[in-house]
């Protein structure tokens, strides 16, 4: 999954529902020592297939800040909070659009 800033993603917290949000920072790790990234390279895109160590910030629709590890992001999703794959799924006829 390519993951950009701006875009909204769903984040396992490890809560019951875990939390949404829009992406505001992208860290990638440059060592073992710095899982999160804190102190590698900011980036405005990263593909999480290539399994780099590193880590987002994003804001909640309720203004609430958080950080996530890039294995804890499930999923991207559109601006009504689904998952963009489902649409590329859905038939034309459907309404969807890919």
């Amino acid at each position: 999954m390519i993951i950009k800033i701006g875009d909204k993603v769903s984040v396992n917290d490890r809560s019951l529902l875990g939390k949404e949000g829009v992406i505001t920072d992208i860290s990638i790790g440059v060592s073992k020592s710095d899982p999160a990234g804190e102190l590698g390279a900011n980036v405005k895109e990263y593909d999480t297939e290539l399994d780099y160590l590193g880590s987002i910030s994003y804001k909640t629709d309720s203004g609430e800040n958080y950080w996530a590890y890039f294995s804890q992001i499930e999923e991207e999703l559109d601006e009504f909070g689904q998952p963009i794959e489902d649409h590329q799924q859905m038939p034309a006829e459907e309404g969807w659009s890919i």
